[in-house]
């Protein structure tokens, strides 16, 4: 996906808080270089942003991307600024196969094959039904990526196991995740 894709929730969190929203490589515009990717390439690319004190991006792969920076120390989430968030994180997917039968699927079928896994994945039935135009929007943002990049995505993700990183992060309190 690309940036936009965060639209509806930026306004509201721009009241109390900073908010970092960018283009990952091989997404939206941002360049789309030949892979393999690797995460700590992603996190280069973050620290090219120059990000002092935004604690770490609030996206499911924002945690990998703090846990693999160039930075001596990832900050603990605990230290991350107040309104920090993490949403959908992992530290490893443990479904290497699943992103390769993904990455596989987009270099020969296209992304168009994809369609139907990805917004199910993205949007309840009710809200796919009744919001058509975010639907569309965001159909229309995945499929403006290429499909090498997609894969190489793919299997970037499939690949990360940043659970060595574990013992580096302190627990911020109670759980509201099912982990």
């Amino acid at each position: 996906m690309d940036h936009t894709f965060w639209d509806a929730v930026t306004p509201a969190l721009t009241e109390t808080t900073g908010v970092l929203v960018y283009d990952c490589r091989g997404h939206g515009r941002s360049d789309k270089p030949k892979g393999p990717y690797r995460v700590e390439a992603f996190a280069d690319d973050l620290a090219d942003l120059s990000i002092t004190s935004a604690g770490a991006p609030p996206w499911s792969r924002g945690r990998r991307w703090a846990d693999a920076s160039p930075w001596p120390s990832p900050p603990p989430i605990r230290s991350a600024p107040r309104g920090s968030a993490l949403f959908d994180t992992t530290v490893w997917y443990d479904a290497p196969d699943k992103w390769e039968e993904r990455a596989h699927t987009a270099e020969t079928k296209g992304l168009n094959a994809l369609l139907e896994f990805q917004t199910t994945r993205w949007f309840t039935d009710a809200f796919r039904a009744s919001r058509k135009d975010v639907l569309d929007h965001s159909v229309a943002v995945f499929l403006a990526n290429t499909a090498k990049a997609y894969a190489d995505t793919c299997r970037m993700l499939g690949a990360c196991n940043m659970t060595a990183a574990l013992p580096r992060l302190k627990d911020a309190g109670p759980h509201r995740g099912r982990r």
